[in-house]
């Protein structure tokens, strides 16, 4: 699991509990180990199917891209 997944998992949980309205801190770690659970999953069943699993593809191409041109230079 990437850096990347733990902090979309973070943004999700904390604006699915913030919409609720006041509520305690453990709810928002509850809410953010669940969404890293999805995300787990998807990884998980995504490596077992064979594909190279990329759980953001727009950004690995856009680093990939800035990397290649960079050793061009």
């Amino acid at each position: 699991m990437s850096d990347t997944d733990k902090i979309v998992a973070a943004i999700f949980a904390a604006a699915k509990i913030s919409a609720m309205g006041e509520r305690p801190a453990a709810e928002y770690v509850a809410e953010y180990e669940s969404f890293l659970k999805v995300l787990e999953k998807r990884e998980m069943e995504a490596r077992a199917a064979g594909s190279d699993y990329d759980a953001w593809p727009e950004v690995s191409a856009e680093l990939k891209a800035e990397l290649s041109d960079g050793q061009k230079e």
